[in-house]
C-alpha cells in the first residue's frame, strides 16, 4: 500500500517499539472543510479510528473558514456558527489553501495584508485547541499529527511536503499537545480507510489494480496501485469542486445583472453557495435555494435545479494548469472525464490489460463524489472495474490517515523485525560461508608455506625457529610488499568468490531460500492464516533482485572484505599449521611417543613445547630443514585440510558477521520493505 517513509519525519521503528508515540491525530485539513479522527496507540485492542469533535454540540465536521472578530477573537465551526457572526464586525475567510511553496513565500489573501501561511496556521492552531478542549483524556504523552495533503508534485516532491510539514510544526507552538508532524497524500488514506472500512468490497479485486479517485475542494487528486509490481503512481490537477461554486456564483450574477462587487458580503456568499451546491449533489431534488443580498439592501432567491446544474458542470468553460500540466481547457465534467481517462488507461497500460477490461477497484471518495456524473463517467469508461462510493466521504481522509499511519507504524516496527530476522538467519548460516571460504583459501596457504619451507632449506643456517616463524607471519599479508599486496589482492578476490558461491546457492539449502523462508514465516506469524486467504502472494525474492544482492555484496567495493580477512586471521592459521608439521617432524621421539599415547593431538601441550623450543632460539640442521619440508609435501592433501579445519574454527568476531549480514539485508531492503507494503493492509 506504498508504505509512508516515516523517518523522514523523524519517526523510528525503535520509537515504535519504544511505545514513545501514546495516539494519532488524522487532520484532514481541506480547503472546504476540516475533519479530525484519532487513534489510542496505548490501548490494545483499539480496531478502528474515532471521529473527534470540534466544539460542544459534538461537531466532527468543520467549515474551512475564520472569522475574526475586530477586538482579535478568531471563530471556526459549523455553517450554523459562522451565519450566527453575520451582524458581527469582523472579517471571514475562506480558500486559502493553496501549495507549500505558495505558502513559504507569504502569498496574500485576496483583497487583505494578511498571508495565507497565516490563516492556515492559525486555523490548525484553533481547531487543535477545539479538539484538545472537546475530547478529554485523549491527548496524555507524545503523538502524531498526520495531515493530508493531495497527492500532485508540487505537495510531495522536492521536499515540498518537509516544508509543509515545517509551516504546520510552526502553528504547533505553545499548545498544551506535544505532536511530532508528518504528511501524508490523501487518495492514499482514502484507499486505506476504504479497504479497512469495506474491506469485503474491495479486498478480493485489488490484485487486479486499484485507482483512488479524491475529489477535493481545491484538487482533484487520482493514486494509481499495480498490485502486480507493488508500484504506486500520484497525480493531482487543480480541478477541485470550488471551481464549480464560483462558477455558480459567476452565473447566478449574470443573471442578476450583478457584479462581485454588488454583493453585500462576496466571501460569506460563497460560503452559501458551496452549502447549496453539497444540498443538491445530496439530493438532486430538493432544489435548495441561494439567498443573495445586495449592497443597495435588496436581495434576490434563487432555486438550484437539474438544469442550472448541469449548465455549470457540463456547459461552462474551465480551465487549469499546474507545475507538471499544461493549460487544460474545458467543462469541469470534460476536464474530468479526460484527466481519470488519461491516468487510469496508464494503469491498463503497465498491466497489460485493455481499459474496457480493467476489472480492479475504483474509489470514489472526497464531497465532490457524490455528483452522479463522476460515478456514470467512470463505468461508462471502464464498465468492468468495481466502482466503490465511500459512504461517508466526508470523513474518507481523516479516518483514512489514521488508519494509513497506524498500519505504517505497524509496517515500520515489521520491516524492522524481519530485517532482523533475515541477519540473524545469516548469522546463524555463517559456518556454511566459512567453510566455503576455507576449501578456497587453505591451497593458498599451504602454497605459502610451502615456499616458505623451501626458501628455508635453502637459506636457513642462521635463522632460529623464532625468527623462521616471525618472518613467514610478518610477511604473509604485509601490505608494504608487492608480493603482500598481491597477496591480498588474491585472497580479497577468493573471498568474493566465496561469498559469490555462498550466495549462488539456489536450492533448499541456500541463503536465498533461507531468508526466503524466514520472511515467510515471520508474516505467517504476523498474519496467522491471512496471505494465502486474501490471495496475497508469499514474498519471493526475483532473480534480478538477487542478481543485484549478489553483485552488491560481492563486490570490489564492500568494505567488509576486509574485515573478513582480518577475522580469519589467516597469519595465526598458518602459524597453528606449521608450529604442528614442525614439533611432529623435529621434536624429539619421547615427544613424539607421548602424543601417540595420548592418542590424539594435545594442543595446548603442543604449543607449550612448541613456544618453549621456539623461545630457545633454536637453529636447526639443514637435513632437519628437509625433513620438516619432504614431511609437508608428502602430507600435502592432510595439511591442506588441517587449515581448512583451521579457518573454519577460527572464532569470527561479531563485527565481521554483522557486516556481512547487514550489507546483505541493506541491499535486499527495496524487496523487503515492498513485501512488508503489501502484507501492511493486514494490520
Amino acid at each position: 500500500m506504498a508504505l509512508l517513509d516515516f523517518t523522514r519525519f523523524g519517526v523510528t521503528a525503535q520509537d515504535v517499539r519504544d511505545g514513545k508515540y501514546s495516539y494519532i491525530i488524522g487532520f484532514d485539513l481541506g480547503d472546504g472543510e476540516i475533519s479530525a479522527a484519532y487513534w489510542n496507540l496505548k490501548e490494545d485492542g483499539f480496531v478502528r479510528p474515532e471521529d473527534l469533535k470540534f466544539d460542544i454540540n459534538e461537531s466532527h465536521k468543520i467549515l474551512s473558514a475564520l472569522f475574526t472578530e475586530k477586538n482579535g477573537t478568531v471563530h471556526i465551526g459549523t455553517l450554523g456558527v459562522m451565519s450566527s457572526l453575520a451582524n458581527t464586525q469582523g472579517n471571514l475567510y475562506i480558500n486559502f489553501k493553496v501549495t507549500p511553496k505558495r505558502l513559504h513565500d507569504g502569498e496574500l489573501y485576496e483583497g487583505d495584508s494578511i498571508s495565507k501561511k497565516q490563516l492556515m496556521q492559525l486555523m490548525l492552531r484553533t481547531s487543535l485547541e477545539n479538539i484538545y478542549k472537546n475530547n478529554p483524556n485523549k491527548f496524555s504523552g507524545e503523538g502524531l499529527l498526520v495531515v493530508g495533503c493531495p497527492s500532485g508534485p508540487e505537495w510531495l516532491e522536492n521536499g515540498a511536503d518537509s516544508m509543509y510539514a515545517e509551516i504546520i510544526r510552526e502553528s504547533l507552538e505553545g499548545l498544551d499537545m506535544s505532536l511530532k508532524v508528518i504528511i501524508m497524500p490523501e487518495s492514499r488514506a482514502s484507499l486505506i480507510k476504504v479497504y479497512k472500512e469495506q474491506g469485503e468490497l474491495v479486498g478480493k479485486h485489488i490484485q487486479d489494480g486499484v485507482v483512488v479517485m479524491d475529489h477535493g475542494s481545491s484538487t482533484f487528486d487520482i493514486t494509481l496501485i499495480n498490485f502486480l509490481t507493488n508500484q504506486q503512481t500520484d497525480d493531482s490537477v487543480p480541478l477541485g469542486a470550488n471551481k464549480i461554486e464560483r462558477t455558480m456564483l459567476k452565473t447566478l450574477l449574470e443573471q442578476n445583472n450583478k457584479t462581485r462587487f454588488d454583493l453585500s458580503d462576496f466571501r460569506s456568499q460563497l460560503l452559501l453557495i458551496r452549502t447549496a451546491k453539497e444540498a443538491f449533489f445530496t439530493n438532486p431534488v430538493s432544489k435548495p435555494r441561494i439567498f443573495m443580498e445586495w449592497t443597495d439592501g435588496d436581495c434576490a432567491i434563487s432555486r438550484i435545479s437539474e438544469d442550472f446544474m448541469t449548465g455549470i458542470t457540463h456547459h461552462s468553460p474551465q480551465s487549469y494548469t499546474s507545475e507538471k500540466h499544461s493549460v487544460a481547457k474545458g467543462s469541469w465534467a470534460e476536464l474530468h472525464r479526460n484527466f481519470t481517462e488519461k491516468n487510469v488507461n496508464t494503469l491498463c497500460e503497465a498491466m497489460g490489460v485493455a481499459p474496457a477490461e480493467f476489472k480492479g477497484v475504483i474509489l470514489l471518495t472526497g464531497g465532490a463524489s457524490k455528483m452522479q456524473f463522476i460515478k456514470s463517467t467512470v463505468c461508462e469508461l471502464f464498465p468492468k472495474a468495481h466502482v466503490v462510493i465511500d459512504a461517508e466521504p466526508s470523513y474518507c481522509v481523516s479516518r483514512g490517515l489514521a488508519w494509513a499511519a497506524y498500519t505504517d507504524l505497524k509496517a515500520l516496527e515489521l520491516i524492522a523485525t524481519v530485517k532482523e530476522r533475515i541477519a540473524a538467519a545469516i548469522r546463524a548460516d555463517f559456518p556454511t560461508l566459512k567453510a566455503i571460504m576455507a576449501n578456497k583459501l587453505a591451497p593458498v596457504v599451504y602454497e605459502y608455506a610451502l615456499a616458505q619451507l623451501s626458501d628455508w632449506v635453502d637459506n636457513g643456517d642462521n635463522i632460529t625457529l623464532s625468527d623462521f616463524v616471525k618472518n613467514v607471519e610478518s610477511s604473509f599479508l604485509n601490505s608494504l610488499t608487492p608480493e603482500g599486496r598481491e597477496r591480498i589482492q588474491h585472497i580479497q578476490k577468493i573471498i568474493r568468490e566465496s561469498i559469490t558461491e555462498y550466495l549462488n546457492n539456489n536450492d533448499d539449502t541456500g541463503v536465498r531460500s533461507m531468508i526466503v523462508t524466514t520472511v515467510n514465516e515471520v508474516f505467517s506469524t504476523t498474519f496467522p492464516g491471512k496471505i494465502q486467504a486474501q490471495n496475497i502472494t508469499s514474498f519471493k525474492i526475483r532473480d534480478d533482485e538477487w542478481i543485484n544482492v549478489v553483485s552488491e555484496v560481492s563486490s570490489n567495493q564492500i568494505k567488509f572484505q576486509g574485515s573478513l580477512l582480518d577475522a580469519i586471521n589467516l597469519e595465526n592459521v598458518l602459524m597453528g599449521v606449521i608450529k604442528i608439521i614442525l614439533g611432529l617432524c623435529i621434536l624429539m621421539a619421547a615427544f613424539v611417543l607421548k602424543i601417540i599415547m595420548l592418542g590424539m593431538v594435545d594442543m595446548e601441550y603442543v604449543e607449550e613445547q612448541l613456544d618453549k623450543m621456539f623461545f630457545e632460539n633454536q637453529m636447526l640442521s639443514k637435513n632437519k630443514r628437509q625433513k620438516a619440508m619432504k614431511k609437508f609435501k608428502e602430507n600435502k592433501e592432510e595439511n591442506i585440510s588441517k587449515i581448512s579445519e583451521a579457518i573454519r574454527n577460527a572464532q569470527m568476531p561479531a563485527e565481521a558477521q554483522n557486516n556481512v549480514s547487514s550489507q546483505i539485508v541493506q541491499t535486499l531492503s527495496p524487496a523487503i520493505d515492498k513485501a512488508v507494503d503489501v502484507v501492511s493492509i493486514y494490520f
